[in-house]
């Protein structure tokens, strides 16, 4: 899957008055590799060109912090823009007719019972390059159904984690893919 977390596990403490807070990091692109990272609070879009999404790239994150942690944290995206389908054993591959929806597989991360994770990291690029579903169509020039996958669009993305004690915090960011 396209998540990964790596931060360390405490105990879950008694009580917790902040919420999480959830975040995205991204690389600029500088010349032919990484600039400046960016951060963008909830509420936030930004647009990364369809070549530049990967690992040392855009590597775009989703973060959700707390301190002393989190229970939990899920990321959900809704998706509508241009797809295609992968290449078929005749080697064809076929553009969907107009803007389709799509969204990429939803992502959860759980601290193990009794205890709480500091940050959670959700790793975007993959689901939005290669796992961003637009369902299965037969449009009038193909021979039978293929399901398709998006390139360029309009990620909406939903992220939410929670503390031990019931803290919970939403945030929702926009991702464009522009057309080309």
């Amino acid at each position: 899957m396209g998540s990964v977390s790596t931060c360390q596990n405490n105990s879950a403490p008694s009580s917790d008055s902040t919420p999480p807070k959830i975040y995205i990091l991204k690389f600029e692109k500088s010349g032919a590799g990484q600039g400046g990272q960016t951060t963008v609070n909830s509420g936030g879009q930004f647009e990364v060109d369809a070549n530049w999404l990967g690992e040392n790239k855009a590597d775009i994150r989703v973060y959700a912090d707390d301190d002393p942690g989190s229970k939990w944290a899920t990321v959900t995206s809704a998706f509508t823009g241009k797809c295609s389908s992968k290449p078929g054993p005749d080697g064809v591959t076929y553009v969907g007719q107009g803007l389709l929806p799509g969204k990429f597989p939803d992502q959860r991360q759980d601290a193990p019972s009794g205890s709480v994770r500091a940050s959670f990291v959700f790793h975007l690029d993959k689901l939005i390059e290669d796992e961003t579903d637009c369902g299965w169509h037969q449009f009038s020039n193909m021979p039978n159904k293929r399901q398709f996958f998006a390139y360029e669009g309009t990620w909406n993305i939903t992220a939410v984690a929670e503390n031990c004690c019931g803290g919970r915090t939403t945030a929702t960011f926009k991702i464009v893919v522009p057309f080309t």
